[in-house]
């Protein structure tokens, strides 16, 4: 099958033949959903680990994990297969944050009787500075992930999307003034656990 051929068939279409270890289908899948979702995911990286962190890696590793699931996923819509890849992203990336928050604890114990000055010049964050956003980040993430489904979507495509309020409505079948309020109730919700 060409590349053209593949382009022309549904999402649906794609996951049943990846679903038989169809190695193009699954090309074409991360062709067609790869580059939003890493967009997503790099807009979700703090910023000061953006030149330690690959997003392509956090991307890879969850389109694995899809592609280890699929058979049970239940397609209904494009949109449905995209929310899915969001939230296992959304737990890839919460792992990686995890992951080089621990690292970067070892390093910042080894010279805490230091001054700070000598970890940083004037204007630069001190590695505590950084892992602690590092946490920060990774907390917030950890609370999307323990979310209701539709809370989680909401929140994904506003906050990390940053999608009008009239199409959120319309992909959560909601009106636009509820989605607006469901948000803020959310988001309250949230900063309460991190508190």
């Amino acid at each position: 099958m060409t590349d053209e051929d593949l382009s022309r068939l549904t999402t649906a279409s794609l996951i049943e033949r990846a679903r038989r270890a169809d190695e193009q289908a699954w090309r074409e899948l991360l062709r067609r959903f790869g580059p939003t979702l890493s967009l997503a995911v790099h807009g979700r990286i703090p910023t000061s680990l953006r030149g330690r962190f690959d997003t392509d890696d956090v991307v890879q590793s969850a389109f694995l994990d899809v592609f280890s699931s699929l058979e049970a996923f239940e397609y209904a819509d494009d949109e449905s297969f995209r929310g899915w890849l969001r939230r296992i992203a959304q737990s890839k990336l919460v792992d990686r944050i995890r992951q080089h928050t621990r690292a970067r604890r070892a390093p910042e114990s080894e010279h805490r009787d230091q001054p700070a000055d000598e970890h940083a010049s004037p204007g630069e964050r001190t590695p505590s500075e950084i892992v602690g956003e590092a946490e920060h980040h990774a907390l917030l993430l950890d609370a999307l992930t323990r979310l209701d489904p539709l809370d989680r979507d909401l929140v994904w495509m506003r906050l990390f999307e940053e999608r009008a309020w009239a199409e959120i409505g319309g992909v959560l079948e909601l009106t636009a003034s509820v989605a607006q309020k469901r948000y803020a109730r959310v988001l309250r919700q949230i900063t309460r656990g991190l508190s």
